[in-house]
């Protein structure tokens, strides 16, 4: 795997690479289905539309050697102060009270072709070297209680922390 860190706001020359991410973002979601287009717009908009227009400078793309997008990974690096998020997501503020420890959070997605390559650990390490940079004195996610993919965070350094309206948040502290 070749480690070359992009960010979006800085890929005007590779105007695919949004489109790459809305593939991968939909590829990964645990939605596959929506009853119309506007359906599935509205989910992107609630998902991944914060992000990808509001702080393009934290969209991170792991890129091949051959410029194709393998996976991203959407941050915020202040939790508290995304009051959009409060409205968008209904669980965001059950862990306002954990945002002071872990004031900056993640959301991960990899492409099927490049799972198990370690991608989302670059994008995972690259995004932590960020936060040490900004001064956040920790990290977190929110994931499902069960979900399979808490050993993949586990294994780049994440635990539980705590479960609110049946959401897991795990965290790092930096």
């Amino acid at each position: 795997m070749h480690n070359n860190i992009a960010k979006i706001a800085r890929l005007s020359d590779c105007p695919d690479a949004l489109k790459s991410v809305e593939s991968i973002f939909f590829e990964s979601s645990s939605v596959q289905s929506f009853e119309s287009e506007e359906a599935r717009k509205a989910f992107k908009a609630k998902w991944l539309d914060y992000y990808t227009q509001n702080a393009p400078e934290d969209v991170l793309l792991a890129m091949s050697e051959k410029g194709e997008v393998m996976g991203y990974l959407s941050a915020c690096f202040n939790s508290k102060a995304a009051k959009p998020l409060y409205d968008l997501l209904h669980f965001y503020g059950a862990f306002d009270e954990d945002y002071e420890d872990y004031p900056a959070h993640l959301h991960i997605n990899v492409s099927g072709d490049f799972r198990s390559a370690g991608v989302g650990a670059v994008l995972i390490k690259e995004f932590l070297d960020l936060c040490r940079q900004k001064g956040a004195k920790g990290a977190h996610l929110i994931t499902g209680p069960h979900a399979r993919n808490i050993r993949f965070y586990e294994r780049n350094g994440f635990l539980p922390v705590s479960i609110r309206t049946g959401r897991l948040l795990m965290g790092q502290k930096l």
